[in-house]
């Protein structure tokens, strides 16, 4: 696992505290990691509600297998950010801990007393033995992912920032490690030879790519008719402009009369969303 901090919470004096409580070196946010394991990236709830031109790059980020995006307090009252329905607000008593057997637990416990706020929604979970709830029910951490095998994004009320955690760093990893458990893991592929991976597809030229691996599709009337027989829509691919996707896939040599081409083959394997591109095509031979 590995521990990043946003550009603003590194200079601050909590980032100063949480750089010495993880041994961290100084580190581009978001940069890729070469090292094993999940990348995780701490922000603060006020930085990302103070930065809306960031937020879809953020959430992007975060939904791509290996990463764990966790905001921190402190927190705006009021909704987290769209699509969710995490709210965020002052808590109106001291909650207390659960005792449970996992070594994750002990963060909660131990910053029980210093938490302000108190997180509120249905969407995603919580992790129960991960002390990421109060004795009352109420939500101190919570985790989303967009499908099986993506990446992690998270909310936590308790202050890692805290000096209760002074020489913790190890306990602090350990609770860390439990929300990384939940990161989707990307598969190891050898992709076919002298592919050109040079150009990169849109978020909607993934999708389409996606699609025509797993339903062996190549053209879009072909698709739209697949997608509609679905009772339960697996992708949905409302608002797209399926013939002009098709024609750019097809110009960057991605996509050919039968379907995937091997470069096309070649840039999904590579790619980050491989391992749902698999999930996909069981389920639509089933």
């Amino acid at each position: 696992m590995k521990i990043q901090l946003s550009e603003a919470l590194q200079g601050h004096r909590r980032g100063r505290f949480l750089k010495g409580l993880f041994g961290l070196q100084t580190e581009s946010p978001g940069e890729t990691s070469e090292a094993a394991g999940p990348l995780v990236l701490l922000i603060t709830g006020e930085e990302f509600a103070a930065s809306v031109d960031k937020q879809s790059e953020w959430i992007e980020w975060a939904k791509c297998e290996g990463h764990a995006l966790l905001l921190l307090p402190p927190y705006e009252e009021g909704v987290l950010l769209d699509g969710l329905d995490w709210r965020a607000d002052l808590v109106s008593q001291s909650p207390s801990a659960i005792e449970t057997n996992s070594p994750a637990s002990d963060v909660p416990a131990a910053l029980v007393n210093e938490v302000s706020f108190v997180l509120t929604g249905l969407d995603g979970a919580s992790d129960r033995d991960a002390g990421h709830l109060w004795r009352d029910g109420s939500i101190n951490t919570r985790y989303w992912k967009s499908h099986a095998n993506s990446g992690v994004l998270a909310a936590t009320c308790l202050p890692m920032w805290s000096i209760s955690l002074l020489g913790e760093g190890e306990k602090v990893k350990a609770w860390l490690a439990s929300i990384c458990h939940h990161v989707g893991r990307a598969a190891p592929v050898d992709p076919p030879e002298a592919s050109n991976l040079a150009a990169t597809p849109s978020s909607q030229q993934w999708a389409v790519l996606l699609c025509c691996y797993a339903y062996g599709q190549s053209s879009p009337e072909a698709l739209q008719r697949v997608l509609a027989l679905q009772q339960v829509p697996a992708m949905r691919l409302d608002g797209y402009d399926l013939p002009l996707l098709f024609a750019e896939l097809r110009r960057n040599g991605w996509l050919d009369e039968s379907g995937l081409s091997d470069q096309g083959l070649a840039l999904l394997a590579s790619g980050p969303f491989w391992r749902y591109a698999e999930q996909l095509k069981e389920l639509a031979s089933v």
